[in-house]
């Protein structure tokens, strides 16, 4: 039963990874003043979010595209829904009306029935962009400073650490974002989806470091605190209280 439970936990964990995503980041970094994660929480909500939309307007303007981005509506593949829905869905037994002739429409919910979700509705997905935007947003901020150039001030050892961190942290990255691909496994997205979302999510986040990166020292968008954790004590030299 212990297993059942933790497998359970792990796929509804996994299923509901942009919520997790968001709201840790938003929490954990409001609650400890950790700020990249509050700035990441930001563009999650204020970028990725609008974005999303965007993208998913767009493709249900063009008719040709729906086969492509079809997704499962059910209640296992949503991550957002209508809250003055019906609780037993759309496709319910209606009491005696049509006899349970919808018959929950094989667990699916088209788009127009009022059990569809807010968000999802088709391809790109929100999970999926989320999802990139998120872990491209470490993966690219760990390439940006393995390869910047190093601090003249530092050892040799926090060089070597610095650089093995960013190793770790770019292999731990590729092997979620792996992980992440798996959900076209599960019926919950097109492949297609997959791949659009995926570099909508990367766009995304690269550009969105490099708003945050404005003072060119990679300290803001540092969410593993890479510089922070191998750079030198800082010298006295007084810098502009943004770029701090």
């Amino acid at each position: 039963m212990e297993f059942a439970r933790a497998r359970e936990f792990v796929v509804g964990a996994y299923h509901d990874l942009p919520n997790v995503l968001l709201t840790g980041s938003l929490l954990l970094g409001g609650v400890t003043g950790y700020r990249p994660l509050v700035w990441l929480a930001v563009g999650l909500i204020f970028v990725n979010l609008p974005a999303t939309y965007l993208a998913q307007w767009l493709v249900s303007l063009a008719s040709f595209l729906h086969p492509y981005f079809q997704v499962d509506g059910s209640d296992r593949c949503k991550t957002y829904s209508n809250p003055s829905r019906n609780p037993r869905g759309s496709g319910g037994s209606n009491e005696g009306g049509n006899g349970g002739s919808n018959g929950g429409n094989n667990g699916r919910a088209s788009p127009s029935s009022s059990g569809a979700p807010l968000l999802d509705n088709r391809g790109p997905t929100w999970w999926t962009t989320s999802t990139g935007f998120f872990f491209f947003f470490t993966l690219y901020n760990a390439c940006a400073v393995l390869f910047s150039p190093p601090n003249p001030n530092a050892t040799i050892d926090q060089q070597n650490n610095r650089n093995a961190y960013c190793y770790a942290v770019i292999g731990i990255s590729v092997v979620f974002l792996i992980l992440a691909g798996c959900r076209v496994l599960s019926g919950c997205e097109s492949a297609v989806g997959v791949v659009v979302g995926g570099a909508l999510g990367a766009g995304l986040a690269c550009t969105y470091w490099h708003l945050l990166d404005v003072c060119g020292n990679g300290l803001v968008p540092d969410i593993l605190q890479i510089i922070g954790n191998s750079a030198p004590q800082r010298s006295a030299t007084t810098t502009p209280v943004i770029c701090a």
